[in-house]
């Protein structure tokens, strides 16, 4: 996607081509974005930090296809010694550890907040692993913790185009009025008539609109399933290192990475692993 400039596709795509040969495929997803398929993930860890693209572009690599989070409730615990002396562990007998990527405590907003948007840490820790399939346990120094469900991420929204799938940080389009269209904040409108830009109907915080709850539906599903894999999947991604090591948050679908990490949708908690 643009930082500095608009893409040049052919540009691009012959310099990918005669720089990198692991580079199997260069698809224009979109005007303002294109998805490069390499045949070797250390390769495509390379282009993902090489200067000629990123200082003009935002480069990453999407985190759901080279990692996989989980959901500890009650444990209090030193994060940086989850990541230095934690693993994730299958219950099956023989199945290799999976390596600790990122522990990270999650927080929820403050009902009791009387001006603005106030968050408060929780006693629950996101839990990042290498790999696609989510561990049933976390192991640090002899104990094991269950890991409670999968971590959802909440649907990105974004405070300057008022469109759903990115966060403002990232966004490219024109400032644009989640309430009447127009060319200004969300939160500066005056006008007579306000509609959710989504659904159409009244105006409404976007956590209340039909369609945004569709999509987060949509999403925990799909993390729910992938979380869950198989045991040959397990086994064989447990074994290879992460050769992904650059990754981008909104990738995730964090929406706002400059913001506490929020607690999950609570109907995660049905995909019990």
């Amino acid at each position: 996607m643009p930082r500095t400039k608009q893409l040049d596709v052919r540009t691009i795509a012959a310099s990918l081509f005669k720089k990198y040969p692991g580079v199997a495929d260069v698809f224009r997803m979109r005007p303002n974005k294109i998805r490069v398929t390499a045949k070797d993930r250390a390769q495509a860890n390379v282009i993902a930090a090489d200067p000629e693209f990123t200082e003009h572009y935002r480069v990453y690599i999407p985190g759901s296809l080279v990692e996989v989070s989980g959901v500890i409730q009650d444990f209090e615990y030193p994060e940086e010694d989850i990541v230095k002396y934690g693993v994730g562990a299958f219950q099956a007998p023989g199945t290799p550890k999976v390596k600790v990527l990122e522990a990270k405590k999650l927080f929820k907003l403050d009902a009791s907040a009387k001006e603005g948007k106030k968050y408060v840490p929780t006693s629950s820790i996101r839990i990042t692993f290498e790999g696609t399939v989510l561990p049933q346990a976390l192991i640090i120094e002899g104990l094991r913790i269950p890991i409670d469900r999968p971590y959802v991420p909440r649907v990105a929204t974004c405070s300057k185009c008022s469109r759903i799938g990115h966060a403002d940080p990232f966004c490219t389009r024109k400032i644009c009025c989640g309430k009447c269209r127009g060319a200004h904040a969300t939160e500066e409108c005056k006008a007579p008539s306000q509609k959710c830009s989504h659904c159409r109907e009244d105006w409404h915080e976007v956590a209340l609109c039909p369609v945004y709850r569709k999509l987060q539906r949509e999403q925990t599903k799909t993390v729910a399933e992938r979380a869950r894999g198989s045991f040959s999947d397990a086994l064989k991604g447990a074994n290879a290192s992460n050769p992904f090591a650059v990754l981008d948050t909104a990738a995730n679908g964090e929406s706002n990475p400059t913001a506490p990490e929020q607690m999950p949708l609570r109907s995660a908690k049905a995909t019990r692993i």
